[in-house]
């Protein structure tokens, strides 16, 4: 070290080298000071959305009812509080208050998302519902008469008549077996509005029904059993049911003879014992069903017969198809298919027919049972095209008369469902959005927001819901139809009613309800309509019920409609069976449509809500959080 230097090299290397490490260190520092706060603030933003969507889903809210009262909300949940799945109400009610912008809930949901911007997005189970329906009102027509008694019945004229107690019976009168045994009318056409019997007290005491100037219409089956006759020689026979025939003895004489015209029969054939003949006429078999055989005739044993039927020509539907028979019908060469509207041999068609021990087989299942019996004189082909129903050839009687009342009848009805997934949500779900804690709907406003933010932060949830549709009154209008009005399951009995109730200076209008339901025994529908027309009130129900074998359509069983002035009472079994032990009953109530009046009013006056429980259903909840800028 020289004279007069401050420091030796052995010090400056040191200091320099102290000096290098503090500013290394203090560099050091600050970088790692500013990842750990840009890691905390990821964590921060990371578990935004996903602490937003725990409590969302994880909790019933503060309080618990908040979907009830919007007043005081602390905390939104969405769980429900019994069964921990998520409450659909709840859900909806969410969804609908912030379109709304009600502020309770907005503030509520500000503070859990931390004063950030936010999007929900929900997609339930959808449903897509498809309905056919056949409506006719039914006015009654000028010579509208109730019995039960056939000599009331006129014999010069045309006659429709309703015997209230839903069958009407052509037989002797009591007392001699003999007195009374015919009806005969030369004068007009004649209607009955009930299933037909005709029967006769013995064998010398015939019961023979003979028109000779008009048609014979029946709106439900025909049955001639005992010992019966049906001679119609001006007219047509239409049958809106099945024609059934089995005689005693041994007729001589046709139970059922039509000269010159045609007999149309909107159900099954059933000949066992006697015979059907048409003389000049073709026989129309509509099967709607599809029921096989559509024609069943008796073989006969010993010297006593068997079923016949002698026509023309013989058209059935069947399995989708219209037939033609116009010869032999154990022949092939005889029988011709409907195809668009043209009548085509069926041995050039894919359709498998054959025939064993007499009995003819259309693709593997029996459409003629003992076709040997079956005596076709050979017609020419009718045209029509193979939309061909009965309701295009049945008198006005059937289809329009009857008592004031509404023909109905759902002729197809099919409720898709739809479930979300994570990875492929098709269906239309519900968005809200909230963006500097104001409910906003527009989409260039939403995403302009999420394009200027920095960072974005988006989690998902699959979530089980219970789904329970209820409101203790709505009031409906034409445009939101078809819409929800009840959904849920019933697991006890319940005589639930509504009250509905119409406006007020509407001359014509109607209202339209649908239903589905399923129990552990069958699956079903129901439809409920009321017309408003210039003479007044019309209203009626119709309900099917499907079991795997067989099907029951008719006036539900329990169903009760009152309405007075323009406000109905309707009880629920018009539409929804009851629940019995065991077997709950889980189905939806549609307000389907509504045409001629602006609105119409729907309130539960049964506590519905008490009995209601929901159903389980799937859903995917989205959620995008951003900061405000």
């Amino acid at each position: 070290m020289r004279r007069g230097q401050l420091f030796s090299m052995d010090a400056l290397i040191s200091i320099v080298l102290v000096i290098m490490i503090l500013g290394t260190v203090s560099a050091t520092s600050e970088s790692l000071r500013s990842e750990i706060a840009s890691m905390v603030g990821w964590y921060e933003r990371a578990n935004i959305a996903d602490n937003m969507l725990d409590v969302l889903t994880k909790s019933p809210g503060e309080p618990e009812n908040w979907h009830v009262s919007s007043q005081n909300i602390r905390m939104v949940g969405l769980q429900d509080s019994i069964e921990g799945y998520l409450d659909y109400t709840k859900l909806e009610t969410l969804m609908s208050m912030v379109s709304s912008d009600n502020k309770s809930i907005i503030n509520a949901l500000c503070n859990l998302s931390s004063g950030n911007n936010f999007e929900l997005a929900t997609y339930l189970t959808e449903y897509t519902l498809e309905a056919s329906l056949l409506r006719n009102v039914r006015g009654g027509l000028p010579g509208f008469i109730t019995t039960c008694d056939p000599t009331e019945l006129p014999t010069d004229s045309d006659v429709t008549a309703y015997c209230p107690s839903e069958e009407f019976e052509f037989q002797s009168s009591s007392g001699s077996p003999w007195a009374n045994n015919q009806y005969a009318n030369s004068g007009g056409s004649v209607c009955i509005l009930n299933p037909v019997f005709i029967i006769g007290k013995g064998q010398n005491g015939v019961y023979q029904v003979t028109l000779s100037a008009g048609y014979f219409a029946v709106d439900g089956n025909l049955e001639l059993t005992k010992w019966a006759q049906l001679s119609v020689s001006a007219g047509d026979v239409y049958v809106n049911g099945d024609l059934y025939i089995e005689i005693r003895g041994n007729p001589q004489a046709s139970s059922i003879a039509v000269s010159g015209h045609s007999v149309y029969v909107n159900g099954t054939v059933q000949v066992y014992k006697g015979n059907l003949t048409i003389n000049g006429g073709s026989l129309y078999i509509f099967n709607p069903d599809d029921s096989s055989p559509a024609i069943s005739l008796g073989r006969g044993q010993g010297t006593s017969p068997g079923g016949d039927i002698t026509a023309d020509a013989v058209y059935i539907h069947f399995d989708g198809y219209w037939f033609a028979i116009t010869g032999d019908p154990l022949e092939e060469s005889s029988w011709h298919v409907n195809v668009n509207g043209d009548w085509v041999p069926i041995a050039q068609t894919d359709i498998w027919w054959y025939v064993w021990n007499d009995d003819v087989y259309i693709n593997n299942a029996k459409i003629i049972d003992n076709a040997d019996r079956l005596t076709i004189n050979g017609g020419s082909l009718d045209q029509f095209d193979d939309g061909y129903s009965f309701e295009d050839v049945a008198p006005p009687c059937i289809l329009y008369a009857g008592e004031s009342g509404v023909e109905l009848r759902i002729s197809s009805i099919n409720v898709t469902y739809q479930l979300p997934s994570f990875f492929d949500v098709s269906i239309n779900g519900e968005e809200v959005a909230v963006i500097n804690c104001t409910s906003v709907t527009d989409e260039k406003t939403i995403q302009g927001s999420k394009n200027s933010a920095p960072w974005i932060e988006y989690t998902e949830r699959r979530v089980p819901t219970l789904k329970k549709v209820y409101s203790h009154k709505y009031t409906l209008t034409p445009d939101e139809l078809p819409k929800e009005a009840y959904s849920g399951t019933i697991d006890q009995y319940t005589s639930g009613m509504v009250n509905i109730t119409f406006p007020g200076g509407v001359d014509e209008g109607n209202l339209t309800l649908l239903s589905v339901f399923t129990t552990p025994d069958y699956t079903g529908h129901s439809i409920v309509a009321f017309f408003k027309t210039q003479d007044g009130w019309i209203y009626g129900a119709n309900m099917t019920k499907i079991y795997p074998t067989y099907n029951i359509s008719g006036t539900p069983e329990n169903c009760e409609i009152e309405i007075n002035n323009n406000y109905a009472t309707m009880s629920l079994s018009c539409l929804v069976p009851p629940a019995e032990l065991d077997k709950s009953v889980t189905f939806t109530v549609w307000a389907y449509s509504l045409e001629g009046f602006p609105e119409v009013t729907i309130e539960d006056i049964g506590n519905l809500d008490a009995y209601l429980k929901p159903v389980r259903q799937m859903g995917v909840i989205r959620l995008w959080v951003w900061p405000r800028r």
